[in-house]
């Protein structure tokens, strides 16, 4: 019997290290509360409360929004990278061709090179080289991988019927099947 081992699932679940947060979830919320905490005892000696409670709500709701939304199983702060990036960059994208240009040197080379190799496999093609080996690759997806000049069943996992209808179809009809081995 084989070994057996344990597939890991769930992957890119991260563990739950403090209470129900994970070390990412945890460190937004201390920044956040740290945050409120430095704009209150900044602005309330000199503003008053009303402003330090219009200042630090934003902080405080997009704290809670990075902590514990999700939106389609992603965290707040990916989709916040998305609708940022999708702000940033232009709606519409308009063809411009590439002003790249070779210089006359590199595409002397390369179209010397690329004729040197049409010739090779031209010569290639003259001498039946390409049309054997063809030939050879559609026999071997023909039979699918179960060729009669090799005869090859070692390491392969298949039913004995398979083995014995796959030989049937390569084998030469003089062959007799009982002849050849099955293992």
């Amino acid at each position: 019997m084989p070994d057996q081992y344990k597939v890991p699932q769930n992957l890119d679940v991260e563990d739950k290290i403090i209470g129900p947060f994970t070390l990412k979830q945890f460190g937004f919320l201390v920044g956040g509360v740290l945050l409120i905490y430095v704009l209150y005892t900044i602005l309330m000696p000199m503003f008053g409360l009303m402003v330090v409670m219009i200042v630090d709500a934003p902080v405080a709701v997009l704290t809670i929004a990075i902590v514990f939304v999700k939106i389609n199983e992603r965290p707040f702060l990916t989709f916040l990278a998305f609708l940022l990036g999708f702000v940033k960059n232009p709606k519409t994208m308009k063809w411009q061709k590439a002003s790249k240009l070779k210089d006359f040197g590199t595409m002397v080379k390369a179209s010397s090179e690329e004729k040197e190799k049409q010739k090779e496999m031209a010569k290639l093609a003259r001498s039946g080289v390409v049309r054997s080996r063809l030939n050879e690759l559609a026999l071997t997806l023909d039979t699918k991988g179960w060729n009669a000049e090799s005869n090859e069943t070692e390491g392969r996992v298949a039913s004995p019927g398979v083995v014995q209808s796959a030989l049937r179809e390569n084998v030469k009809a003089d062959t007799n099947l009982t002849e050849l081995p099955l293992d």
